[in-house]
C-alpha cells in the first residue's frame, strides 16, 4: 500500500510541474485532543502536491509521518487526498491563499483510523519556482482506540505547518 501511495504522489508531482500547480515538503507541530482528555503534542512531516484543475479549484494529496506523540512512541503514517480552492488566480502572483479539505487515513502496522481534514493557509512565492508555505490544518474523527484515546470519543489532530513549496 505504501508503494502505491508513493507512486500516486510522484505522478501528482509530475502533473503539478506541467500545470499551474505546486508541490511542497512540510513539517508541523500541534496537538491531539479528544473529549475529556488532555491535549498531547505531535510532530508531523511529509510532502504533497496540489494540482489546479479549473479556475482556482484543485485536487491534492500528501503522504506524511506522525513522528511522535506524548501518548505513543510508535510513529504513524498519513495519507490525505482532498480538494483545494486558491482565492487568487495567476501563475505570476507572489501570494497564493488557499483552503483545503478532504479525507485523512492515519495508520501504522497495528491499526488505522479514518478522519476528515480542513484548513487553510498561504504560499508566498519568493521566485518563479520556489516559495514558502504556512498552513493550519485540523483532522477530525472518532478516536476508536487510536493513539490510546477512549473508544468512540471525538478526536482532533490539529497542527500549524511550515513548508517549502516548488513548481
Amino acid at each position: 500500500m505504501t508503494a502505491r501511495i508513493a507512486v500516486l504522489l510522484l505522478t501528482m508531482s509530475a502533473a503539478a510541474a506541467a500545470q499551474s500547480s505546486s508541490g511542497y515538503l512540510f513539517i508541523g507541530g500541534g496537538g491531539i485532543s479528544s473529549s475529556g482528555e488532555k491535549t498531547g503534542t505531535s510532530v508531523h512531516a511529509g510532502g504533497g502536491a496540489d494540482i489546479i484543475v479549473a479556475k482556482g479549484l484543485g485536487v491534492n494529496g500528501e503522504f506524511g509521518a506522525l513522528l511522535g506523540t506524548i501518548y505513543e512512541s510508535a510513529g504513524f503514517g498519513s495519507f490525505s487526498p482532498g480538494v483545494s480552492y486558491h482565492f487568487l488566480r495567476g501563475k505570476d502572483r507572489k501570494v497564493d491563499p488557499f483552503f483545503t479539505g478532504g479525507y485523512t487515513l492515519m495508520f501504522n502496522s497495528h491499526r488505522q483510523n479514518s478522519l476528515f481534514h480542513f484548513g487553510g493557509g498561504v504560499t508566498y512565492w519568493t521566485s518563479r519556482r520556489f516559495g514558502v508555505r504556512a498552513e493550519f490544518r485540523d483532522q477530525v474523527g472518532k478516536a476508536s482506540g487510536f493513539l490510546n484515546r477512549a473508544h468512540g470519543s471525538a478526536m482532533h489532530f490539529w497542527e500549524i505547518r511550515a513548508a517549502l513549496a516548488f513548481r
